[in-house]
This record gives structure tokens, sequence and C-alpha cells, in this order.
């Protein structure tokens, strides 16, 4: 069994001592995640090319063409 929903995700960028991680919240299910660079180094890769990122493709809720 598997569900879709659509939700806000709010991602920040924090940094403890040496240690950077991402913090995902996501609101629809009130919870947050954190996805440390050193522990899941693939997903902080990956989100971190997300955040870093302003091409619509990327984040098509948030880019919206009326084309």
């Amino acid at each position: 069994m598997s569900k879709r929903t659509v939700s806000e995700i709010k991602v920040w960028h924090s940094k403890k001592g040496e240690n950077n991680c991402f913090n995902i919240h996501i609101n629809a299910l009130g919870v947050m995640l954190t996805v440390h660079e050193k522990k899941q180094h693939k997903s902080y890769a990956r989100i971190k090319e997300w955040y870093e990122s302003d091409k619509p493709e990327f984040n098509p809720i948030l880019f919206i063409s009326e084309d």
C-alpha cells in the first residue's frame, strides 16, 4: 500500500560544529527529518542540489508557467 499527498515541505540547512545537515519538515505529517552530510551523503547531495537550484524542473510547484 502507498499514499500520495501534496504538502508543504520546508527545508533548511543547519551546521552544528563540523556537521552539515538539512532539516526537512513535512507539514501534512507534522514530522521533521534530519539528513546528515556524513551519515547520508547521497541523500544530502541530492537535497543540496535541489536546495541550491532555481531550475523549474526541480520545483514545479514554485515555478508554474502560463504556457
